[in-house]
């Protein structure tokens, strides 16, 4: 699984609003989805992980 799955896997996971993480991070809604097809940049991830204070490491 790649990291952009892991990530969004956990999202849903935990019940997050997307819609928010969209917000705070400046990553579109459309990345946090499983609908889009594009994976996360490094930046875009990094973003993510520093907001839902996840170490990135982990997700490897």
């Amino acid at each position: 699984m790649n990291i952009s799955k892991r990530i969004i896997n956990y999202i849903e996971k935990n019940s997050l609003p997307i819609e928010m993480i969209a917000d705070k991070t400046g990553v579109s809604v459309d990345l946090l989805s499983n609908k889009s097809k594009r994976k996360l940049n490094a930046t875009e991830m990094l973003e993510i992980c520093n907001y839902l204070d996840i170490d990135p490491k982990s997700l490897l």
